[in-house]
């Protein structure tokens, strides 16, 4: 009796498999024109249970076997039709986020370059500003510099004028007894 895995299912490729693969590449461009054509063809499939059987003709496995091995072949031809149909979709999904991701790239540089821009100038303005800051605070300084040395004057001045004043106060003070002193001498010489 014969095992699953010493059964070895080959099957070479035919004139009529490539035309058949060349046909769907040109009618579906989405499929890979690598990807063999053994499973889809119907000669491929129809080899194959053929074969399964020609095994119960010459007795190397009963009808039972046969029938569990032909539901087995098409589940893996199933499987594999959904997988190529999935990976198809895989790639197709891949070239689509690669573009959207290329354009969020350009996007994002954009973005980038015009946060860089508003930054210098951001930091130009700061800069300007600062430096007018500066000359703000230096003029502001310079005129209170200036308040102190007129306060100063101011102060020197007063108190000179009180001197000046005591001074005239004096004076006039002195002159004024000069002058009733020398009236009281002319008149006492009188």
């Amino acid at each position: 009796m014969l095992n699953a895995a010493d059964v070895l299912v080959a099957r070479p490729a035919t004139d009529y498999d490539q035309q058949t693969e060349c046909g769907d590449s040109e009618a579906n461009e989405e499929t890979d024109s690598d990807a063999p054509a053994l499973l889809e063809s119907p000669i491929g499939a129809s080899a194959v249970m053929q074969f399964l059987e020609d095994l119960i003709f010459h007795r190397k496995m009963t009808a039972t076997q046969v029938v569990f091995l032909k539901d087995k072949y098409l589940k893996l031809c199933s499987y594999l039709s959904e997988t190529r149909e999935n990976e198809f979709n895989l790639v197709h999904q891949a070239k689509l986020f690669t573009t959207e991701l290329e354009r969020l790239d350009e996007e994002t540089e954009k973005l980038r370059r015009q946060l860089e821009r508003a930054c210098e100038e951001i930091r130009s303005e700061i800069g300007k500003r600062c430096g007018e800051g500066r000359q703000l605070a230096q003029t502001l300084k310079d005129a209170q510099q200036t308040i102190q040395e007129e306060e100063k004057l101011v102060t020197l001045t007063h108190t000179q004028l009180e001197t000046l004043r005591v001074r005239v106060f004096f004076a006039s003070t002195l002159t004024y007894f000069t002058l009733i002193s020398s009236f009281v001498v002319t008149l006492s010489s009188t």
